[in-house]
């Protein structure tokens, strides 16, 4: 059985703390961590105007002795090819550039000054620096600012050269030693963050919640992994007994064993199938021999977490159900183990906090999963930088899984595995276009955030939704198949929505008949594969030689293919049945 803990919270403690400031607009916050002073950056956005407004609080005991702080933006957080605003500060003033690094890594100073000095001060202990930037300045030296993920670096220089290998009085000299002795930026030493700056503009109350409320813990039962890569271990468990009638869970969040944050890298919480009344215990491998059909039914996801998420919590009219009379009191935790370093020994305790109330809300949320199917029929070609993957769910499932209002999607989280770079998800009303769901250009898949969608957006039956996932395996010397290991890739998000509807996932691959037909083509075209393995056709992918022109013939048989639908209620039942249907992704 699953370990349960049980809490009574006052307050939400977070990593990235919410404050309202004197405009009234709202301060994100977040410590840059490993940084030595001490730094705090803090920041909000002004939408009419289209600037972010900044604040570094910098303290500490190193504080008077570092003068050359960097705070630089990229598309993967690297030092190269980066947005950087260099500052100086000392007892009489505050100097600040606007510079840039090359693909050398060259620091230079920009031509165009598109940070602005606002305000600063100085104490013994403590700097802080306001100052700001246009989301977009239209230099091609800067960043675009986007709604997505922002990769963000930093570094201090401090004047005595013992202590850095770089250390310089002011700005200018920096910069001129930058630009003289070809400086390279990835020579200083640096860190990064992943972090989400251009948050919705959500008024502070819309996602607010009471300010007493209690929480329980769904952990695993110490349980003892298993010595290799690649572990998904379920456990089943009930709720809490004083859980007598319906209840509102307002939000959830990861409670992640202090030893295992390292291997821990994605969860979900399901509720099981009232039909099945009492659901047997169960601690192991996730759709082992050995798990009984009762847990497997368990699929009604009521909390869905992945590396680098936060705490998240819901809009003021909507919580996810629990304890209401004729749904099941049981739940399947399932919880994906990564372990590349094969350690021994490891005992793991994880599991998720849900945060509830007993003030029932106006509507019962539910989370719709999109995306790929769990499958290995889709793969990515080795030394691709931008090779993309589709999944879709289609008109029919909504049709006949929402009811006649629809939903309404009020946050997303998306997900791939190592390689992934960009996702997005678009939304389809018959052949028209509407503006997208979610879109992250600069994914990173340590920083899976749920991301908050304000105001939220209305899906009707008969829309579809297609979430595409774009992957740089030019690093990887061998093809990928999408599937459960971390070594091969996932594309799909998580959709948090009001009401609740009939429809658990909506997701997609291509149609196996028509995959056996594409290698039986190479087959006859090009001699490879010698012979087609019908038993194993991913194993297939391995047999190819992966030329532009082959790697090009794939993506368009993926883009133009039918695709086997994958469309189930909260207990697995299919609703549409495994049909595939031509789609062509427009």
């Amino acid at each position: 059985m699953l370990f349960l803990k049980i809490g009574y919270l006052t307050a939400f403690s977070l990593i990235i703390s919410h404050l309202e400031t004197v405009t009234g607009r709202q301060d994100y916050v977040v410590e840059l961590p490993e940084s030595s002073p001490k730094m705090q950056l803090r920041w909000n956005v002004d939408y009419a105007d289209r600037v972010v407004n900044f604040i570094l609080d910098i303290s500490g005991p190193a504080t008077l002795s570092t003068r050359i702080v960097g705070i630089g933006m990229s598309d993967r957080g690297q030092s190269t090819n980066a947005d950087i605003v260099v500052m100086r500060y000392k007892i009489d003033g505050i100097e600040l550039k606007d510079s840039w690094s090359d693909r050398a890594g060259n620091i230079l100073e920009d031509d165009e000054q598109n940070y602005y000095l606002a305000d600063f001060s100085v104490e013994n202990d403590r700097v802080s620096v306001a100052f700001s930037r246009d989301i977009d300045t239209h230099d091609k030296q800067d960043y675009v600012m986007e709604n997505g993920t922002t990769n963000l670096f930093y570094f201090t220089l401090v004047q005595d050269t013992t202590q850095r290998k770089y250390g310089f009085s002011d700005v200018e000299e920096f910069l001129k030693q930058a630009a003289d002795t070809v400086l390279n930026a990835s020579d200083v030493e640096s860190r990064m963050i992943s972090l989400q700056l251009l948050k919705p503009d959500v008024p502070p109350s819309y996602f607010g919640n009471e300010q007493h409320v209690s929480f329980f813990s769904v952990l695993q039962p110490n349980v003892t992994l298993p010595t290799q890569v690649t572990t998904y271990w379920c456990s089943t468990g009930k709720l809490p007994d004083f859980i007598e009638s319906k209840i509102h869970a307002v939000g959830f969040g990861a409670n992640v064993t202090r030893s295992n944050r390292d291997i821990v890298h994605h969860m979900e919480v399901f509720l099981c199938d009232p039909e099945d009344g009492e659901v047997s215990q169960y601690t192991g491998i996730c759709d082992g021999v050995n798990e009984p059909d009762d847990v497997k039914r368990c699929n009604r996801v009521i909390g869905a977490w992945a590396k680098g998420a936060q705490d998240v919590f819901y809009p003021e009219e909507a919580g996810i159900p629990f304890g209401e009379y004729g749904e099941s009191r049981y739940f399947r935790l399932e919880i994906h183990y990564h372990n590349p370093n094969i350690l021994v020994d490891i005992v793991d305790s994880s599991g998720m906090n849900f945060y509830y109330t007993d003030k029932l809300r106006r509507y019962d949320a539910g989370v719709l999963e999109v995306g790929i199917s769990y499958n290995e029929n889709l793969a990515i070609p080795p030394k691709n930088e931008d090779f993309v993957l589709k999944g879709i769910c289609t008109s029919e499932c909504t049709q006949e899984g929402l009811a006649p209002e629809g939903i309404n999607v009020f946050a997303s989280q998306l997900h791939t595995h190592l390689m992934g770079r960009k996702v997005w998800i678009s939304h389809l009303r018959g052949q028209k276009h509407l503006p997208e769901l979610n879109r992250d250009n600069h994914y990173q898949s340590t920083f899976q955030e749920i991301r908050q969608i304000y105001p939220p957006v209305r899906v009707l039956p008969g829309d579809s939704l297609v979430t595409a996932c774009s992957y740089d395996s030019t690093k990887r010397s061998n093809v990928t198949t999408t599937g459960d290991s971390l070594f091969q890739e996932m594309c799909i998000s998580y959709l948090h929505y009001y009401p609740l509807s009939s429809v658990e996932v909506c997701k997609s691959s291509i149609s196996t008949p028509t995959l056996g037909e594409f290698f039986l083509l190479q087959k006859l075209f090009t001699g490879q594969p010698q012979t087609v393995n019908f038993n194993n056709l991913a194993s297939n992918y391995n047999r190819l030689k992966w030329t532009p022109e082959l790697v090009r013939e794939l993506e368009m048989t993926y883009e133009s293919a039918p695709q086997d639908v994958e469309c189930r209620r909260h207990n697995g039942d299919k609703i549409l049945g495994n049909r595939a249907m031509q789609n062509s992704f427009e």
